[in-house]
């Protein structure tokens, strides 16, 4: 999948870390030290992404850091945490200001282990470009009020999908895991718990009363609570 100019600007606007920005030779060559499989989705991901910070309008709510493979690394010959679960190899994200860990697969997919049964894994993006995307659109929408309280649990993501069916889909945000849609009043995305249990809604507007209305409706018919 390759960006829209919308993300190809973020990026632009966004610090990365030298540290965490490595090349193509010596990423390589550490790759093929640790002795593990690894694919070009992974690669890739670090080489266009590694040192990143994913941000929206400096929110400290929404940040996100690319640190996978660092200098470091490479010249300490530091072993990164992988794993191979099912059918898929994991690695671990060094993702500093968050609780949460992220692993990228070597499908290039994001996600996150179980926390009761660590041999588990949950999906959140199908590839990072989803998630640098979402940030994108978000922060040219950061204008809009963001309803801080409003984790919306979905009780059936695929009536959900039909209620909102006259807004316009954002192919871009969206994925297996993700769904995202507008109108001209409101920003509606839906995405994965981390742990695993199903979906939550959140929802951009321009003021209190452009999405009240909305969330009333879905609760109203038992979508989300």
């Amino acid at each position: 999948m390759n960006l829209t100019e919308r993300a190809y600007n973020y990026l632009k606007t966004l610090e990365r870390d030298s540290e965490w920005n490595t090349s193509e030779e010596e990423t390589l060559k550490y790759f093929k030290s640790l002795n593990v499989d690894f694919s070009k989705k992974v690669l890739e991901t670090q080489l266009k992404y590694g040192g990143l910070r994913l941000e929206i309008a400096s929110n400290g709510r929404f940040r996100i850091k690319v640190n996978f493979i660092s200098k470091s690394h490479i010249d300490k010959k530091l072993q990164i945490y992988s794993e191979r679960i099912d059918d898929d190899i994991i690695f671990k994200f060094d993702n500093g200001e968050k609780p949460n860990i992220y692993y990228i697969t070597n499908s290039g997919a994001i996600c996150s282990k179980d926390e009761d049964n660590p041999r588990k894994i949950h999906y959140t993006y199908e590839n990072l470009n989803i998630k640098i995307e979402q940030y994108a659109l978000l922060n040219e929408y950061n204008q809009f009020t963001y309803f801080s309280s409003g984790n919306y649990h979905v009780f059936d993501f695929d009536k959900l999908k039909t209620e909102l069916s006259d807004f316009e889909f954002i192919s871009e945000c969206s994925d297996n895991f993700n769904f995202c849609c507008k109108n001209d009043q409101v920003l509606i995305l839906v995405s994965p718990w981390l742990e695993g249990k199903g979906k939550y809604l959140n929802i951009y507007g321009i003021n209190n009363d452009s999405w009240k209305g909305i969330i009333k409706r879905l609760q109203s018919k038992e979508i989300i609570e």
